[in-house]
């Protein structure tokens, strides 16, 4: 009798204790089920996300380096229309107008956009690591698919070229998870970052400058086990390799061939 009664007594508290928070079970959700900024916006609006894939590209003044990012980056939005575009401009020398983006023109960096299908051009007084490396872990940290274009690569090294922005490397190890994908375009690839070209899933070269680099793209590139000495390309022509991917590299006659096999 005696536990039958504790019994009865243990069901009507447990009963009782139903009543009271059952009003409020909606207010408490899984941990798997807790909403951040980002699901939120995910939420509000369906986004297309591609892994990141980062981009090397190198080739002196007038080979056509710069249209061919630019074309990348356009077939990009046109499979991505809610990327964030952003221009780190650093040569300022018309490459890059109000048709590309916001125009920023400032010392600091310009804050990292909270919304997609932003696009922006930042111009700074001068090469500042410390300013570099807020503006590249404030787009990692916003974590919204974007395009990153830095133009001129080898003005993210000072001093040497595993001595570049923090944000930069971070940005470089980690911005393929939030669907970050950085170009690199240079004209000098033994002064540029040794990470943009490391970590590139996609590198690819017109003519270089000088014997130095077009040595070090040949090796690369992995046309040196073909026995060339020479990239011997004429304008708008250009070698492409995805390193972890192709034993050597294809020869590309314009850029509508390569941009309409590999974006």
């Amino acid at each position: 009798m005696i536990g039958r009664y504790y019994m009865l007594r243990a069901l009507k508290v447990l009963k009782v204790t139903a009543e009271i928070f059952t009003p409020y079970l909606p207010m408490y959700k899984p941990l798997q089920e807790m909403e951040t900024p980002h699901t939120q916006v995910a939420r509000r609006k369906r986004i297309s996300v591609q892994e990141g894939k980062h981009y090397f590209v190198v080739g002196k003044t007038g080979m056509g380096k710069t249209k061919l990012i630019k074309e990348m980056i356009g077939k990009k939005v046109s499979v991505q229309p809610n990327l964030n575009i952003y221009h780190l401009d650093t040569k300022k020398r018309g490459d890059f107008t109000s048709a590309d983006g916001i125009m920023f023109q400032t010392e600091k960096a310009p804050a990292a956009f909270k919304t997609m299908g932003n696009r922006m051009v930042w111009q700074p007084f001068d090469d500042n690591k410390n300013e570099y490396s807020k503006f590249f872990l404030d787009i990692l940290n916003t974590g919204l698919p974007s395009v990153v274009n830095v133009d001129e690569a080898i003005n993210m090294t000072f001093g040497g070229i595993d001595n570049i922005p923090r944000g930069l490397k971070i940005l470089l190890a980690q911005g393929r998870l939030p669907g970050i994908h950085v170009f690199g375009g240079t004209q000098e690839v033994a002064r540029s970052p040794r990470q943009m070209h490391s970590q590139a899933y996609h590198v690819i070269s017109f003519n270089v400058i000088n014997d130095y680099d077009e040595r070090m793209m040949l090796k690369m590139l992995r046309l040196n086990e073909r026995g060339m000495k020479k990239l011997g390309l004429k304008q708008y022509e250009f070698w492409h390799i995805r390193p972890d991917v192709d034993d050597k590299a294809q020869l590309y006659h314009s850029w509508e061939e390569l941009v309409n096999k590999i974006i």
